[in-house]
């Protein structure tokens, strides 16, 4: 036969099972928003990162054009300069030339002056 002991240990067994499965429950649904939590985040960086990636994309196209750009103009110079005399570099060079006889003569002014006052 069934004694009240066993009725009242049975009763508290089912307390606590009831009391385990409220806490599980619970902790659950929290853990489920966490989950959806870091699956918005997930999502967010996702586009993000997409976004990244087509302007990483776009600014090497700018980058590409750029140097392309830079290119032509290098090679219009270059043709420009060399069907063209270099009249630039004969003028800076008699400039050079220049320069450096009115140094001397300037030199040796100072140098017969310097000698004049001893």
């Amino acid at each position: 036969m069934i004694r009240i002991d066993q009725i009242k240990i049975l009763e508290d067994r089912v307390d606590r099972a009831i009391e385990l499965i409220k806490t599980l429950r619970e902790e659950n649904r929290t853990l489920r928003a966490g989950l959806d939590s870091a699956q918005k985040k997930i999502d967010e960086l996702e586009g993000l990162i997409d976004t990244f990636k087509t302007e990483q994309g776009e600014i090497e196209e700018g980058i590409l054009r750029a140097l392309a750009n830079l290119d032509k103009i290098e090679d219009e110079v270059l043709t420009t300069t060399e069907g063209e005399p270099s009249a630039d570099i004969s003028d800076d060079s008699k400039s050079a030339e220049k320069l450096e006889e009115e140094h001397t003569a300037h030199e040796g002014k100072n140098n017969s002056s310097e000698l004049d006052i001893f």
